[in-house]
């Protein structure tokens, strides 16, 4: 991905979007669309109220929410820091494997593998 798509990425977050979590709500009476809620505020507030066609789209969007999004963008940063750092060792010297090694292992620390992961319907 380019560093132009996480500067449009960043500058959207930086114009102060609802935060989540949302869900998915079914709109009864207006066949068969989707909205998204956001159940943490008082009160029902909506979006989305003219609806969305497709609950796949509706759940791609809570998926999206921009707490979400900040989170993704933080550990792609400092995974490119690292990456980074283990490039700059290696050239300088050839520095010694295994702390590069080190590096990369504190990087992931923490993460897990959730490429086989379901999510629950």
């Amino acid at each position: 991905m380019s560093n132009d798509c996480y500067k449009h990425i960043r500058k959207a977050l930086e114009m102060g979007p609802t935060p989540g979590p949302w869900e998915v709500v079914g709109l009864s009476g207006y066949g068969g669309l989707y909205a998204l809620r956001m159940p943490h505020r008082s009160g029902c507030t909506w979006y989305g109220v003219e609806g969305i066609k497709r609950r796949e789209d509706a759940e791609y969007f809570v998926a999206c929410d921009p707490d979400t999004i900040r989170a993704l963008l933080e550990e792609r940063d400092a995974l490119r820091e690292a990456l980074e750092m283990i490039v700059k060792m290696v050239e300088t010297d050839g520095f010694a494997w295994d702390y590069a090694m080190d590096v990369a292992r504190a990087a992931l620390a923490g993460e897990g593998d959730d490429k086989h992961e379901r999510v629950e319907e």
